[in-house]
């Protein structure tokens, strides 16, 4: 594959694409083994490695039937992608604003943090 193809922006927006699908193994196959997900204005670690996200996200994916993230815009600096995101279709919420920074490290999300 190409940079273009493998490069930090293009695994992020496969991981939106397979978000948006629901894919839940589609979507984990853009991150790192030992990834870590993180809430930094909460103070907290939302999953650490693939088996977390994968209980995470299946249950997010399930109770979600429309859920959908539209990249409003995006920024990119070497191996950070910051995507500023309207999340909707969320069964409790509704719609919500997000800023997301994602950490690209040997083609794979490495860190994710959200905003």
């Amino acid at each position: 594959m190409s940079d273009a193809a493998t490069g930090p922006e293009a695994v992020v927006m496969r991981q939106v694409e397979f978000y948006n699908a629901r894919d839940l193994e589609g979507f984990l196959s853009t991150y790192r083994e030992d990834a870590v997900i993180e809430r930094p204005s909460q103070g907290a670690t939302v999953a650490s490695g693939r088996g977390a996200m994968r209980e995470g996200f299946a249950k997010l994916f399930a109770a979600n039937s429309n859920l959908h993230c539209a990249v409003v815009g995006c920024i990119v600096k070497g191996n950070f992608v910051a995507l500023s995101e309207k999340i909707t279709g969320l069964a409790a919420e509704g719609a919500r604003d997000a800023l997301a920074v994602y950490e690209v490290k040997d083609g794979l999300i490495a860190r994710a943090w959200f905003f």
